[in-house]
């Protein structure tokens, strides 16, 4: 973190002034980008106007192209834009994340684009966005690599300090007093924060949705088997993960306008 500190005189007294709260957040995004989004073929930058801490980003700044868009535009036709470019890396500061996720989350169901992004939620003000709000959201349960910036609240003389979440990926979401947002550590206290651990590694048990029809000897609904199914019964056994077989009589099943369907 650069930490730019100014010592002025008032009424004859020299006092310290730090960083405010936004540029110390626009170090904290810098940092996380430089070092976990450097070699992505691209950033979308999205934003609001009148955020309390508004995080000025310059694209030069970084190791990779920025589309930035101010969410007044065409938010929809943004996201399908970006599904074609297949953009790894996500920065937003909304006062509405979780609509963004929605729509993400349609466009995904529809597009025959696939990618695994790593987003950031930058604060919007002192409360929103909220982990427990946001990582709430049935939207979540499909990302592996969301990250919340939330303020801390707490400051020293020379520091803001800021909450790093990220979503449980693991707990089933029917589970209850399941806690939606896990605390990765205090920036700039913890300096070895791991800001997108890999949730892959060890699935930690979590049940894998498995579409399946009954197409021996390619799949096999009961017994789970089949020469397709054995690939995802290896992935389990060295990520630690169980199965869950998902089956439909119709087959491949046809999709309806109101983007729900049957089959498989």
């Amino acid at each position: 973190m650069s930490l730019i500190i100014c010592i002025v005189s008032v009424n004859g007294k020299l006092e310290i002034k730090k960083d405010t709260v936004s540029e110390s957040l626009r170090n904290l995004t810098y940092k996380i980008i430089k070092e976990n989004m450097n070699g992505y073929n691209c950033l979308l930058w999205l934003s609001e106007k009148n955020a309390k801490y508004p995080v000025n980003l310059a694209s030069q700044d970084f190791p990779l192209p920025v589309l930035s868009s101010d969410t007044s535009s065409q938010l929809d036709k943004i996201i399908v834009d970006v599904f074609k470019l297949q953009c790894k890396g996500y920065l937003i500061q909304t006062p509405d994340p979780g609509y963004f996720l929605k729509l993400w989350e349609l466009e995904r169901q529809v597009s025959i684009d696939r990618h695994s992004p790593r987003m950031i939620f930058l604060p919007w003000n002192d409360t929103v966005p909220n982990s427990n709000n946001l990582f709430r959201l049935p939207e979540t349960q499909f990302h592996c690599d969301l990250l919340l910036i939330e303020i801390n609240g707490r400051t020293t003389g020379e520091n803001n300090f800021f909450n790093i979440v990220t979503n449980n990926f693991y707990t089933p979401f029917d589970q209850e007093n399941r806690k939606p947002g896990l605390l990765l550590g205090v920036w700039p206290i913890d300096t070895n924060i791991d800001f997108f651990p890999d949730k892959i590694f060890n699935l930690e048990g979590k049940t894998i949705r498995t579409g399946i029809i009954q197409y021996p000897p390619f799949t096999i609904v009961e017994p789970f088997g089949g020469v397709e199914p054995n690939v995802v019964q290896i992935f389990c056994e060295i990520h630690n993960c169980s199965i869950a077989a998902v089956t439909d009589n119709h087959l491949w099943g046809e999709i309806w306008e109101n983007k729900s369907g049957n089959g498989m």
